[in-house]
C-alpha cells in the first residue's frame, strides 16, 4: 500500500475587482460626543453622506438609537435628540 501525496502550488495572489460592500464602506466620524448622568450623545460624519448621524446611548436604560439627520439640522438634533426621535 502507498500513502497518497499531495503537491500543492502555490500562487501569488491577485488583487481583486472593485467590491463596494467593502471599498465603498466609508468610516464614521465621531465630531462630538459629550457624557453625563448616564446619557451619552454622538454626533457621527460619514464623507460619503450627505447628513450626520445622532446616537443616544441611555445607560440608565439600556436604550439606544440612532437618527439619521440633514447637515442643516445637525446641531439641534445633536442637542435636542429625543426632539428628533419622534
Amino acid at each position: 500500500m502507498t500513502t497518497p501525496t499531495t503537491t500543492e502550488l502555490h500562487s501569488p495572489l491577485q488583487a481583486t475587482e472593485h467590491d463596494p460592500f467593502v471599498d465603498d464602506v466609508s468610516p464614521l466620524r465621531d465630531l462630538d460626543h459629550p457624557t453625563g448622568d448616564g446619557l451619552e450623545v454622538t454626533l457621527l460624519w460619514s464623507p460619503a453622506a450627505a447628513g450626520v448621524t445622532v446616537r443616544v446611548d441611555d445607560r440608565r436604560t439600556g436604550t439606544r438609537f440612532e437618527l439619521a439627520v440633514d447637515g442643516a439640522d445637525a446641531a439641534d438634533a445633536f442637542n435636542h435628540p429625543f426632539a428628533y426621535a419622534g
